[in-house]
């Protein structure tokens, strides 16, 4: 790995927090993926895409989505449509 930022870009806060508390409560949101699942599918979508035509950055994106709404689908998630 190399790190080819740009030492003169702004900087992002070294600790940034996700909560998903917000998307539980109004959407009755639940994540599909455990953390690590998710740390992983990111690791493989920024490593893909190094790979590949920028066309096909749109297809790999869409895999990924339809892969976790098919997951979230599985588990019937109040938010898909397996639970409408």
């Amino acid at each position: 790995w190399e790190d080819k930022s740009d030492p003169k870009a702004v900087n992002e806060a070294k600790l940034l927090h996700l909560s998903t508390d917000k998307a539980h409560a109004l959407l009755d949101w639940k994540p599909v993926w455990i953390f690590q699942e998710t740390i992983e599918q990111s690791i493989v979508w920024y490593r893909d895409i190094q790979r590949m035509k920028p066309g096909q950055i749109r297809d790999l994106t869409q895999r990924q989505i339809n892969q976790y709404c098919e997951q979230a689908s599985a588990a019937k998630l109040a938010w898909t449509k397996a639970n409408k």
